[in-house]
C-alpha cells in the first residue's frame, strides 16, 4: 500500500529533528560551563585550564553524539505517537532530518567529516527508525501490543439471530422493572425498544449488555450469556450512552485509541473518524466539542471494537436538527454494513424512519412488536380525508357519503374519518360532482405510530 506525501507530517518531523539537534549542542555546552566552575570554585580562582580542555573535548566530541543519538530516538517516539499513521516512516524522517542537522553543523564548526561522524549519522538514521517502532506501540510501556492497529473481528461471530431474549424478568423490591420480555434482534436490522419513562428499556438493555442480571430468564447476544460469559459479550457488544463523561482534556483520537487498548478487535482510528465525520477535529480536546460532536464521539467509542450488535440508548437526545440527521446517517450505514442495531428513542419519528421492527414495552411487559407499518396497519384508529372544497358544504349532508363515519369542518376544511380511505375519495369525488361542486385540495393522513403508541399504553412516550 502506497502512503501519500500528503499524509505525513513535516511540520513535527521538522520541529523533532531540530529539537534532537539543538539538545545535543545545549547539553554539553552545559555540562562544560558547570565542570568549568567545579575547577574555578575548587582552585579558588581561575580553572584549570589543562583539565577543562580535556573534558570539553571528551563531552563536546563523542559526549554530544550520544546525546543527538539518544535525543533522536527520544524525538521519533514523539513523532511516531502524534502523527497516527505511518509510524516507523516517522521515526526514520525524524532521523533523517536530525542526521542533515548534525552534518551541517559538523561541516560548519568541525571541518572535514571523519569516521566517527559518519558511524554518528548512521546512528541517528537507525534511532529515528527505532523510535519510530516504540511509537507504534502501546504509551509507557516499551515491549506493548500495537494500540491502534486495525484487527477487525471475524465474519463468523455475526449469526443470523444476533441477540435472543427470553422471559426476562428484573425486580427492585416490589416493583417489577422488567416482566416477562422476549424478542429476537436479527443481524443487519435496527430493532427500536420504545416505552415511556421507567418502563424497563433501560434495564433491558442493561441485562443485554452484561451490566446487570436477570432475576430469570436468559438473553443470549452472538450465541453468548451475559450472565456467565460476559467478557465474550463485552468484546462483541458496543454501547453508545445518552451522555458520556471523558476528561475535559482529552483529544479525540487519544480517546479512540485509550479505548481500542482495551478492546481484542479493532477498528482503524482514521477510518473510525472518517466514519463519524470527525477527521478534522482529531487533535481537539473533549471540552471544545460540540454537543453533536460529542455524540458522534461516543458513537465511535461504541464501534472501536468492531461490534455486532451496537446498542444506542437515547443517542440523539437534546442534539439539533442537523446533528440528528447525521446520526441517522450513520446509523443506516451501521445496518448496510450487517451491524445488528438496539435503539432506544423518544423520538416517535426517529422511530418510524429508522427500526426495521419496534417493541413496544410499558410496566415491564412488551405490548407489541412488529415493524412500524405493521403496527399502523393494525391500529383501531382510522385515517382522515381532508379537502376544501370551491363552495361551502353543510357538514350533516357529507355524512351521507359512503365509508365516511363522522365528519367535522373547522374554518372551511372538513375532515371525513374513515376505515376505507380509497373507497371513501372516491365516494366523495362522486358526490361533489353531483352537487356541482369543485375539490380545491385533499389531503389524506392515516395514524403515525404515536397514535398506535398512545393506543396501546394510554399515555404519551415522553410522560
Amino acid at each position: 500500500m502506497r502512503l501519500r506525501v500528503s499524509k505525513i507530517d513535516w511540520r513535527k518531523i521538522l520541529l523533532a529533528g531540530a529539537a534532537a539537534v539543538t539538545l545535543s549542542l545545549l547539553i554539553p555546552t552545559i555540562v562544560i560551563s558547570l565542570y568549568a566552575m567545579v575547577l574555578a570554585i575548587g582552585g579558588q580562582g581561575a580553572p584549570d585550564a589543562a583539565k577543562l580542555k580535556r573534558f570539553a573535548g571528551l563531552v563536546g566530541g563523542w559526549g554530544s553524539q550520544v546525546v543527538v543519538v539518544v535525543t533522536t530516538v527520544r524525538a521519533a517516539v514523539w513523532v511516531a505517537r502524534k502523527s497516527g499513521a505511518a509510524a516507523r516512516l516517522h521515526g526514520v524522517m525524524t532521523g533523517v532530518t536530525a542526521a542533515i542537522g548534525s552534518l551541517i553543523i559538523a561541516a560548519a564548526f568541525g571541518g572535514s567529516l571523519g569516521l566517527r561522524n559518519v558511524v554518528v549519522l548512521a546512528l541517528e538514521v537507525f534511532g529515528g527508525w527505532l523510535g519510530g517502532s516504540l511509537g507504534a506501540r502501546e504509551p509507557g510501556r516499551t515491549f506493548g501490543k500495537p494500540l491502534i492497529r486495525p484487527n477487525p473481528a471475524p465474519g463468523a461471530e455475526a449469526n443470523e439471530i444476533a441477540v435472543v431474549v427470553e422471559n426476562l424478568r428484573k425486580s427492585y423490591g416490589d416493583v417489577r422493572a422488567v416482566d416477562g420480555v422476549s424478542f429476537e434482534a436479527r443481524r443487519g436490522e435496527v430493532f427500536g425498544i420504545l416505552g415511556p419513562n421507567g418502563a424497563g428499556k433501560t434495564t433491558t438493555v442493561e441485562i443485554i449488555e452484561g451490566l446487570r442480571q436477570q432475576d430469570d430468564g436468559a438473553a443470549l447476544v452472538c450465541g453468548f450469556d451475559p450472565r456467565t460469559q460476559a467478557r465474550e459479550v463485552k468484546q462483541r457488544v458496543g454501547v453508545g450512552m445518552q451522555t458520556t463523561a471523558l476528561p475535559d482534556q482529552i483529544k479525540v483520537r487519544e480517546a479512540l485509541e485509550l479505548f481500542a487498548s482495551f478492546c481484542r478487535w479493532r477498528v482503524g482510528v482514521d477510518e473510525l473518524l472518517a466514519m463519524v465525520a470527525l477527521e478534522e477535529k482529531a487533535g481537539s480536546q473533549y471540552c471544545r466539542l460540540s454537543g453533536g460532536q460529542q455524540q458522534r464521539l461516543a458513537v465511535a467509542l461504541a464501534l472501536v471494537n468492531d461490534p455486532a450488535v451496537v446498542i444506542l440508548d437515547e443517542p440523539t437526545a437534546g442534539l439539533d436538527p442537523q446533528s440528528r440527521r447525521e446520526l441517522h446517517g450513520l446509523i443506516e450505514r451501521l445496518r448496510d454494513r450487517g451491524r445488528t442495531v438496539i435503539l432506544t428513542t423518544h423520538y416517535i419519528e426517529e422511530a418510524e424512519k429508522l427500526c426495521d421492527r419496534v417493541a413496544i414495552i410499558d410496566h415491564g411487559r412488551i405490548i407489541a412488536t412488529g415493524s412500524p407499518r405493521q403496527l399502523i396497519a393494525h391500529a383501531r384508529g382510522h385515517s382522515s380525508v381532508e379537502f376544501n372544497a370551491a363552495s361551502p358544504i353543510a357538514p350533516a349532508s357529507l355524512s351521507r357519503i359512503p365509508f365516511a363515519e363522522s365528519v367535522t369542518e373547522n374554518n372551511g376544511a372538513y375532515r371525513l374519518r374513515t376505515d376505507d380511505v380509497s373507497r371513501a375519495v372516491v365516494e366523495l369525488i362522486k358526490w361533489l360532482e353531483t352537487e356541482r361542486n369543485e375539490l380545491v385540495d385533499l389531503r389524506v393522513a392515516r395514524p403515525s405510530l404515536e397514535d398506535v403508541f398512545i393506543e396501546l399504553t394510554g399515555r404519551k412516550i415522553r410522560e
